[in-house]
């Protein structure tokens, strides 16, 4: 029998890419910046997509040490392509 640990990094792993993806959807949805918009919302922004991009990073590389690297290309491309599908699903479950 196999250890658990290597299924709960890439479960983890999994998550992680779709969360990164989900927020990189949401994100896009501001864009074009509106002129007439100011204040602390494009830091807000640009700030929350540079956590998401260290956490992502930091993340890969923990899963890329924890388990095999074709569990985390097949588990990164699965969320990247389930990713659009959780978003539309969100949206409609409002």
């Amino acid at each position: 029998m196999g250890s658990i640990e290597p299924i709960i990094a890439t479960a983890g792993f999994i998550a992680l890419v779709l969360a990164a993806a989900l927020r990189g959807l949401a994100a896009s949805g501001h864009f074009p910046r509106r002129s007439k918009t100011a204040g602390h919302g494009s830091v807000n922004l640009f700030g929350s997509l540079a956590l998401a991009a260290m956490g992502f990073a930091a993340g890969t590389a923990a899963a890329l040490y924890l388990i095999r690297w074709y569990a985390v290309v097949i588990g990164g491309g699965l969320a990247v392509l389930v990713a659009p599908r959780a978003a539309v699903l969100s949206r409609s479950l409002r």
